[in-house]
């Protein structure tokens, strides 16, 4: 806790633009009102968190620390300019590489305690808790990639804790694993004077409130407990805003969605909301609220921004109003699917005919059409075509029949879930042509001849790539099934793959963006399972980190995992995979991890790659930004002859494609 002077520091609100009542720079800080007067909120990774960046002059003795009107300064280099006009293009070099630098640059945070009080934001909004609760902290920081003499770090923190007054509360933050090997490398003597490190996941464990995706909704409320789940998601509609108690792996397009508990910044979701451009953050228990509560079954707006939440009843007459004004714009211009049937056979990833989506679907079209220099990363593969599902799915009796009926409860007669579960049975219980099933493992076999690493490899992926995903206006992501091949059920796994178009998730999505179902159809890649260290899902869209020039959002967890979970149910780690130069930063890793999952010997590959996908991404696409999965492999040893450590499983536009 800070020393009891500090208990009366007024909550610092966001400002939009520099004041000039405010002092450009403070050389030490006498209490709360001088803190007020240059923080800065730092946004949604730590909602109610408040900043203030630091520049310690190691040019004379004795050194002179600076803190900085935040909003002012939001770059170290602008005030650093002002210190010293010889500042040039070397200053990432020198700034943080070099032992000989003029200038330590910090960033000081306070993270009140009970920051983003959930009773609070059902009242109208998140503010700022008074210092003093037992959870609150103070850390200093360096940018991670900042190689600081550990001995240095020592004096800086020590002139710090004088300066601001904090004394012992102020700790120090290791911003990447880099850092905390140096620091743990300190002789005792300078460990003490050091203390303890702040513990990277004590920083997110009194957050109470996440944004994941900002804006307004209205709705019905609909609160689903725990013993709600999954069933009670079917009868979900685009006329609810939704509160679970849990984190659904999956969700309809619903108007809004609160979680009781975190979720993993790339849940499926998380995905799902930020494709639709529905509002969805987390708020801990929020489920339990007695202001919740009391609005259950209610017409609501619910508001999410980037720190703050809110929740409050409306007449109906306004909800469904504002409800049917998104869906009409959701459905204005809806795209048209294109499929083409005629192309039959087996086509290889290097194939002219799997560049196309009419064809092979998305995925696999995405992957077909990686430049020249991705493609080293792309493992081998080939499609079963969108004409091998319409000879088989859509010529079936019982299937035209039920896609009838579908229509028919579409137009509100007859139930749609339970229409689409005998559709998804009678395509399961469909025969396969035998020469069909002759070709894929064929072509399985084929991998001999194409890259003897996976001679004998018989663990194969039948990945869902559909003609409904990644088009202008609607997303699509995560809306059908991709699953791992088991020795001699081909046939069933196929039908699987193909019968998860019309999943209720999948239907529902389409329904709501105005998607004709004539046309859907799906395609499925193969391609061998890879062994693998992490997965990665990467997000590079803009506003990742605001003011980089690049910075990509990494999600990484241990093989067999899935980002499909809640924060915390495994051990996800998450990162900001910074580009001047590559650098990892470590926002969060589970709880009792101390080790990285992404080595720093990838991370300039990873980079990249990263880099690479998402130029490429936005200029055929016209997205903010690129969607990637990849896999890091622990040694060459986990694929023979691969001559590169990663994999990349998948590179699509994220969020809404533009027209």
């Amino acid at each position: 806790m800070p020393p009891v002077g500090w208990r009366r520091a007024r909550a610092v609100p966001p400002v939009p633009a520099a004041d000039p009542s405010r002092p450009e720079f403070l050389t030490a800080l006498d209490g709360p009102l001088s803190w007020s007067s240059l923080a800065h909120r730092a946004g949604a990774a730590l909602p109610g968190a408040e900043v203030v960046k630091l520049v310690v002059d190691v040019r004379k003795t004795p050194w002179v620390p600076y803190f900085l009107d935040t909003v002012r300064y939001q770059h170290h280099v602008d005030f650093c300019r002002r210190l010293d006009p010889r500042v040039d293009a070397r200053f990432d070099q020198e700034m943080y590489r070099s032992e000989e630098r003029p200038f330590v640059l910090l960033t000081m945070t306070r993270l009140p305690g009970g920051a983003g009080d959930v009773a609070g934001d059902v009242a109208g909004g998140a503010g700022a808790a008074e210092p003093g609760a037992a959870d609150e902290r103070w850390w200093v920081e360096m940018w991670p990639g900042d190689t600081l003499a550990a001995a240095r770090v020592v004096e800086v923190v020590e002139l710090l804790r004088t300066a601001s007054g904090l004394g012992g509360a102020l700790r120090f933050r290791a911003a990447s694993d880099d850092q905390r090997r140096r620091l743990e490398q300190l002789p005792p003597d300078l460990r003490q004077r050091l203390g303890p490190l702040l513990d990277q996941s004590a920083i997110h464990r009194g957050v109470r409130f996440q944004s994941l995706t900002t804006g307004t909704a209205h709705g019905r409320l609909r609160v689903l407990r725990a013993h709600d789940l999954p069933e009670g998601l079917g009868g979900l509609t685009p006329y609810d805003v939704v509160v679970a108690a849990t984190v659904p792996l999956e969700i309809g397009p619903v108007a809004g969605l609160v979680t009781a508990e975190h979720q993993t910044p790339l849940a499926h979701v998380a995905v799902l909301s930020a494709g639709r451009g529905t509002p969805n953050c987390a708020v801990l228990g929020a489920h339990a609220l007695p202001e919740v509560r009391a609005l259950e079954g209610q017409w609501v707006r619910l508001e999410v921004s980037a720190s703050s939440w809110s929740l409050e009843p409306v007449e109906e007459s306004v909800a469904r109003a504002a409800v049917e004004a998104r869906l009409a714009a959701m459905r204005a211009g809806a795209p048209t699917l294109v499929r083409d049937v005629r192309r039959g056979g087996l086509p290889r990833l290097d194939e002219r005919a799997s560049r196309d989506p009419a064809v092979v679907g998305a995925k696999a079209a995405a992957l077909a059409r990686l430049p020249r220099r991705l493609r080293r990363y792309r493992v081998p593969g080939f499609s079963v075509p969108v004409s091998a599902y319409v000879a088989h799915v859509e010529t079936a009796p019982a299937v035209q029949s039920l896609l009838a009926e579908l229509d028919r409860a579409d137009a509100g007669d007859g139930s749609v879930t339970e229409v689409l579960a005998r559709l998804r049975a009678a395509i399961r219980g469909l025969a396969v042509d035998p020469a069909l099933l002759a070709g894929i493992r064929a072509g399985i076999g084929r991998w001999t001849d194409e890259a003897p690493l996976f001679a004998g490899h018989t663990d194969v992926i039948l990945r869902s790539s559909s003609n409904c995903e990644d088009l202008p206006g609607f997303n699509g992501a995560g809306l059908a099934d991709s699953v791992r091949l088991a020795a001699g059920d081909l046939a069933d796994r196929l039908l699987e793959v193909w019968a998860s178009l019309w999943t209720d998730r999948a239907h529902l999505e389409r329904s709501a963006f105005g998607i004709a179902r004539g046309a859907a159809a799906m395609a499925v890649l193969v391609q061998p399972v890879v062994p693998h260290a992490a997965h990665v899902v990467a997000v590079t869209a803009d506003g990742v980190r605001p003011g980089a020039i690049d910075a990509y959002l990494l999600n990484l967890l241990p093989a067999g995992a899935l980002v499909t979970d809640a924060a915390g149910a495994v051990a996800e780690q998450l990162y900001l995979l910074d580009d001047q130069p590559a650098c990892a930063e470590v926002l969060t890793l589970a709880v009792g991890q101390d080790a990285s999952l992404l080595p720093d010997r990838l991370l300039d590959e990873t980079r990249d790659v990263l880099k690479r996908v998402d130029r490429w991404v936005r200029a055929g696409s016209g997205a903010a930004g690129a969607d990637v999965e990849l896999l890091l492999l622990d040694a060459p040893r986990d694929v023979p002859q691969h001559d590169v450590p990663l994999v990349l499983l998948q590179a699509r536009p994220w969020g809404v494609v533009g027209g």
